[in-house]
This record gives structure tokens, C-alpha cells and sequence, in this order.
């Protein structure tokens, strides 16, 4: 990028391409901070899904042990299946804490923060 000098005899319109050409450099790499930070996300959420989908088959299973420990308790032996199905709702109650805790609450922080910046600085320069 070639900075020109601003003194009074520099053209008007050489001053006016520099800072599209500082204008049209700043966006691009504001797109590319964005995709990068956005594919950050993705794997976030990625990750954030399969933990939740664990912790849902995990209370799937535990109920249905819970209630197959129900029938049982009617009749005989109802500990081991209870405590088979308290464990699966104790698992799957880890399971969707770390699942909730990992999806992300604001969508592209550090490139809205970028951005704001951005902005500040052009507003600065523009009054």
C-alpha cells in the first residue's frame, strides 16, 4: 500500500482513490477475520450439538430405566434398575450443562468489537 503525502499540492483525487483503496483493504480483512471467526463458531456449536444430543439419548435411556425400575418395584428387584437410571439422568444432566454452557451467547464478538472500532475511527477521521 503506497501512502501519499498529504500537502496542499497532493490532488484531491489522489487522496480520494488512497482511501478507497485503505477503505477497500479495511473490509477485506474484515471479511476474512469474520469467516475465520465464524468457522470458530461453527465447530463451537458442532460440538455443542453432539454434547446435547448425548445428554438427551442419555435421559432417554434413564427414564425408561426409572420406569422400567417402577414396574419392577411392583414386583421384585427394583434397586438396579433405578440406580442404572438415576446414573443416566446424572450423566445426562452433566452432559446438557457442559452442552449449554458451550453454545456461544453473542454471535461474533471480537468482529463486532472490530467493527465498532472501525467505525469510531472513521467517524474521528471524517470530522
Amino acid at each position: 500500500m503506497v501512502h501519499l503525502d498529504p500537502r496542499p499540492d497532493t490532488p484531491t483525487a489522489d487522496l480520494v482513490k488512497e482511501a478507497l483503496l485503505d477503505a477497500r483493504e479495511l473490509l477485506q480483512a474484515e471479511v476474512e477475520l469474520a469467516r475465520d471467526e465464524l468457522r470458530r463458531e461453527i465447530r463451537r456449536a458442532k460440538a455443542s450439538a453432539i454434547t446435547l444430543g448425548i445428554a438427551l439419548g442419555a435421559a432417554l435411556i434413564g427414564v425408561a430405566l426409572l420406569l422400567v425400575g417402577i414396574c419392577l418395584a411392583i414386583s421384585r428387584g427394583p434397586l438396579p434398575p433405578l440406580l442404572f437410571g438415576a446414573g443416566f439422568l446424572v450423566l445426562a444432566a452433566i452432559a446438557a450443562v457442559l452442552g449449554y454452557s458451550a453454545l456461544p451467547k453473542q454471535p461474533l464478538p471480537a468482529t463486532r468489537a472490530r467493527l465498532e472500532a472501525d467505525a469510531r475511527i472513521l467517524k474521528e477521521h471524517l470530522v
